[in-house]
Order: structure tokens, then C-alpha cells, then sequence
């Protein structure tokens, strides 16, 4: 693994914790809507 591919994977595993959080919020705010 050299250091540029681990820096993809962990730009990647960031981008999918990004989204995950996002969804998240998205959940709280359609439960606090209604």
C-alpha cells in the first residue's frame, strides 16, 4: 500500500462518513418536521 493509494482510501472512507452523517440529519429533520 503506498502512501497515495492510502490516502485515497481514507479520503474515501471520510467522503462515506461524510454522507452517512448527512443522512442522518436529513432523518432528524423529516422527524422534527412532523
Amino acid at each position: 500500500l503506498t502512501a497515495d493509494e492510502s490516502a485515497s482510501s481514507s479520503a474515501l472512507l471520510l467522503k462515506k462518513c461524510n454522507e452517512a452523517d448527512a443522512l442522518q440529519k436529513w432523518k432528524w429533520r423529516e422527524i422534527y418536521v412532523d
